[in-house]
């Protein structure tokens, strides 16, 4: 990294922490002035929820995208004075995380340092020298493990059990109280049964995972950018028609309190998800092309299975879709179900993130 670009992201990144600690102190008072600027520089059209969204999070949006900005920007600083940033793997996972910042922040002036953090660093990324960039091998070449009857079995009661007693509740009690223990121990048998269901895979590609954490991190990387583009383009067409940012599912979800959301998003739903829609699904389908497609409607639709709307339905589903053909790739790619998982839960973390903000 040239010394000039080095000093002036360390610049950038202590303004932000300066900026954005002085966000987080007035944030009451600068809540409705950033609402009215953005108001004006953002297109209504695209993203009328996202500002309807933006009012109702209050200070606790301007809070949480000033907080992840904070530890971003120090993050960076230590990763530049340790002298780190030497390959394009560390740096995508440093751009990654200002691109976030970009997004979750609500002041114009951080937005713009972040801006240009995102501008040096892809420069930089694009000057990284083969010779001086860290060496990342490739990914273990690995089979599926061929399951046994008895894992083929389980993995079947998973569903049922999944989409019986968990997604539907069938036999559910009538009272309060007597559903809310139903269903979380809906929640809880579900989630045993689909690490026993896998227990011998999940024990073998935790362990390879681990192991090869760089390796599989560059592999995750490499997908993630040939999905992300069709990821916004399907979002930004589902909320242009539909006037909705997410479905019907998802704003259930922003109901509920956070910490229950947290544990649901963050683990219940990437071991219990991954374990029927790439797990069981690819004992059946072996064709790999048409696996992923399969795997990605089947995860996309289930996300708007309480919509109404047929055609909101298909729409905001599109956006599901292609994350779940992405996560279905990275499965044939890897035959490795932890690394899903790892994907899934990071995915979901930054969701519950920015359900913190806007809920």
């Amino acid at each position: 990294m040239k010394k000039t670009v080095k000093y002036l992201l360390i610049v950038t990144s202590i303004a932000l922490i300066v900026i954005n600690i002085y966000v987080i102190i007035n944030a009451e008072q600068l809540l409705s002035d950033n609402f009215t600027l953005f108001k004006k520089i953002v297109p209504e059209i695209l993203l009328k929820r996202r500002l309807e969204l933006f009012a109702k999070g209050g200070v606790r949006s301007i809070c949480v995208g000033a907080g992840f900005a904070i530890v971003t920007s120090i993050l960076s600083i230590y990763m530049i004075a340790k002298d780190q940033i030497n390959s394009r793997l560390k740096i995508d996972f440093l751009m990654f995380l200002t691109l976030f910042s970009f997004v979750v922040s609500r002041n114009v002036y951080a937005i713009i340092l972040l801006l240009i953090n995102l501008i040096l660093l892809f420069f930089t990324r694009k000057r990284v020298i083969c010779e001086n960039e860290e060496y990342i091998g490739e990914i273990p070449k690995i089979k599926r493990l061929k399951p046994t009857i008895k894992e083929i079995i389980c993995s079947i009661i998973l569903v049922i059990i999944y989409f019986v007693f968990y997604l539907y509740q069938v036999g559910s009690p009538e009272s309060e109280i007597g559903r809310k223990i139903y269903i979380i121990i809906a929640i809880i048998v579900t989630f045993i049964w689909a690490i026993f269901s896998f227990k011998r895979v999940l024990i073998r590609d935790s362990k390879l995972l681990f192991k090869n954490f760089k390796e599989y991190g560059n592999c995750i990387l490499k997908i993630v950018k040939k999905y992300v583009l069709f990821i916004v383009i399907t979002a930004v067409i589902a909320i242009t028609l539909t006037n909705q940012a997410t479905s019907v599912n998802q704003e259930g979800l922003e109901k509920m309190p956070l910490l229950k959301v947290f544990i649901l998003a963050v683990f219940f739903a990437p071991v219990v998800e991954e374990s029927i829609f790439r797990g069981t699904l690819r004992y059946f389908v072996k064709n790999k092309i048409a696996f992923i497609i399969i795997s990605g409607i089947i995860f996309g639709f289930l996300h708007v299975i309480s919509e109404a709307n047929l055609i909101n339905a298909i729409l905001i589903a599109s956006q599901y879709v292609v994350v779940g053909c992405m996560l279905a790739h990275l499965y044939v790619k890897t035959n490795n179900l932890a690394v899903n998982m790892f994907l899934h839960m990071l995915i979901n973390f930054l969701g519950v993130i920015m359900m913190a903000m806007f809920s």
